[in-house]
């Protein structure tokens, strides 16, 4: 039913770094899909099962560096859709967001709190 991309854009969109409330709630059938696939460990989509989680850290290891070169090549601040024009991803998905808060979350880059991801995002690497 679903290809990688859209799994992963389900996935990403239903962690704590993009979350979009509700979104499988309202999808049930594309939640029923992800449950049935195992990426969750019940039959609600509530708990990421092992399955998920390595779904979305094997597409953050792939595209880590990716994200830290474009990041020494534009100048920050700068808008969420140039981080995603650079990267070639959508703005759209939540990948780039995403991309961003777990290089944060490592320590890799800081984001600054006065960042408006809607219009400029300021970030430093460490």
């Amino acid at each position: 039913m679903l290809n990688k991309e859209e799994i992963l854009h389900y996935l990403i969109n239903h962690t704590k770094y993009v979350a979009v409330p509700f979104q499988l709630a309202v999808r049930r059938d594309v939640a029923e899909y992800l449950i049935k696939e195992g990426y969750f460990d019940d039959d609600i989509a509530y708990k990421f099962s092992e399955k998920a989680l390595e779904t979305l850290n094997t597409f953050y290891e792939e595209n880590k560096e990716r994200v830290i070169q474009s990041l020494k090549r534009i100048e920050s601040p700068f808008s969420y859709d140039h981080i995603s024009k650079e990267l070639s991803l959508s703005s759209e998905d939540g990948r780039a967001e995403y991309l961003l808060k777990r290089l944060a979350e490592d320590g890799t880059i800081s984001i600054s709190a006065s960042s408006n991801w809607e219009d400029r995002i300021k970030v430093v690497i460490n």
